[in-house]
């Protein structure tokens, strides 16, 4: 597991004069969050050695009251009606600026920090929660229970919500060999760093951890200097046109692969799927067409890339497992999809193939899959060597996450904070290839996207002919 937080910045458009009656809200709301969810209030550590799996993340001792995670900052240089009206640009959206400024190099890693900005204007709030407790999906349940008590509800036991469920847990031993989608390494990844030996002290001084925090900041810095982060919106008239175009294009072909097989094979079941019925989602016509889309603008960028491409989604698998939505623990898998550049190509051919096969990989997810998936990770010496292939492969792959159906832009707060959140975001990284699906926030039905790409790469997205049939550049 990460050793990350899920960062959203959540943006209220709050008058000066109900800024303190709104801040203060949020506030006595998330106390009784944190007395309806204890482990909010937890510390993140790694279990000391010989009591269970090397590597397993825990949430202990010290625990945090609220006043301890929250900092409220104030900011005037951002003004709230200039964001808007540039469709919030995430370029401009400083994660040191927005967010409490604590990484996994730090030696104690409360479960959840929250930073209230106040700007001209408007609160950026940004609740942080760490990824070993929920991951997107969960974090918007928090905000759900969270509101509820800013409203002056009262809830029932909540405990059902957050504790472990023996479905996920696995009973046979795997190898992890007969998972494609992830890696063993020699030496643990950056991202899944432990911020313990043990229980009994720090890998690092006090010293060490501020010169990790300027070598992060400074790094991300060095990466803005190549990188950048656009919001693009696809309108759902676009959406719809799009998936009737790919559905068409593959009732089309539909008698030639129904009579192949799809082109994906169950590792771990050991058998071929058959396709008879072709059915695709919304998402996975989006998917394939910035798969394909973005591949060929880093082609035409002359970045250097391998024969074969990678597409990684991360996937809610709640509803593989028939758990419900609103279940709080982490529950992402990845989901691997990989194509020879030249079946990349945009045109409507190359993105139905690329959404068909997906679709016949995203079928693989039932709740069976998570179980073998929870032996192998249980089968590991140590779980933090467990990585995503996608994370460790040389392909430079695209990595997508969807927030699409998070009801965040939906959730009413209360009288007292007034208003709804306008508009979700994710600050500036400098990273190349990642790709995130906002929550909805119209009643048009449209998705904002935000890519984060090399410069030349997004500057040749920006002319691709096919994609900007379907895309409106913010």
């Amino acid at each position: 597991m990460p050793t990350v937080y899920t960062i959203m910045l959540l943006f209220f458009p709050v008058s000066e004069e109900y800024t303190d009656l709104a801040i203060q809200s949020f506030i006595d709301g998330l106390r009784s969050t944190f007395q309806a969810i204890p482990l909010l209030g937890g510390t993140v550590k790694t279990i000391p050695d010989g009591t269970g799996q090397v590597g397993t993340l825990a949430i202990s001792s010290p625990w945090q009251a609220v006043d301890e995670i929250v900092v409220i900052k104030e900011l005037k240089k951002y003004n709230y009606l200039d964001l808007r009206r540039k469709q919030f640009p995430p370029s401009s959206l400083s994660q040191r600026d927005f967010v409490i400024s604590r990484f996994s190099i730090d030696s104690n890693l409360p479960v959840m920090q929250v930073q209230f900005t106040i700007i001209e204007g408007g609160i950026v709030l940004s609740p942080c929660v760490h990824h070993c407790f929920a991951d997107g999906a969960g974090v918007t349940s928090i905000f759900q229970i969270w509101a509820a008590y800013c409203r002056g509800e009262v809830l029932n036991d909540l405990s059902s919500l957050w504790q472990p469920v023996p479905l996920l847990q696995g009973d046979e031993k795997r190898k992890i060999e007969d998972f494609p989608d992830y890696t063993y390494r020699e030496k643990t990844h950056l991202v899944n760093k432990r911020t313990y030996k043990d229980n009994q002290g720090p890998m690092s001084s006090t010293l060490n951890e501020k010169l990790m925090k300027l070598v992060v900041f400074s790094y991300i810095k060095y990466r803005s200097l190549h990188h950048c982060t656009r919001v693009v919106y696809f309108p759902h008239a676009n959406l719809a046109r799009l998936k009737d175009t790919v559905s068409d294009e593959l009732g089309n072909v539909g008698d030639k692969w129904s009579q192949e097989t799809v082109k994906v094979v169950d590792d771990n079941r050991g058998q071929e799927v058959g396709d008879k019925q072709i059915w695709i989602s919304t998402l996975d016509t989006l998917s394939a067409l910035l798969f394909c889309c973005i591949t060929q603008s880093r082609h035409v960028a002359k970045r250097k890339q391998s024969p074969t491409a990678l597409f990684t989604t991360n996937v809610n698998v709640r509803k593989h497992c028939q758990l419900p939505q609103n279940y709080i623990r982490s529950l992402v898998l990845p989901c691997n999809l990989q194509s020879p550049l030249h079946e990349l190509t945009p045109s409507i051919r190359n993105i139905a193939t690329q959404a068909h096969n997906l679709r016949a990989r995203l079928r693989l997810l039932d709740t069976p899959h998570v179980q073998r998936v929870a032996s192998m990770i249980r089968s590991v010496p140590d779980v933090s060597k467990i990585t995503s292939s996608a994370i460790d492969s040389q392909m430079n792959p695209l990595i997508m996450t969807s927030w699409r159906d998070q009801v965040t832009c939906d959730i009413d707060w209360g009288s007292q904070i007034g208003v709804k959140c306008e508009r979700v975001r994710v600050c500036h990284y400098g990273l190349d290839g990642l790709i995130v699906v906002m929550p909805k926030y119209s009643a048009d039905g449209g998705l904002e996207v935000v890519l984060q790409l090399r410069k030349d790469v997004m500057r040749e997205l920006e002319k691709e002919e096919v994609f900007n049939q379907f895309a409106t550049w913010r």
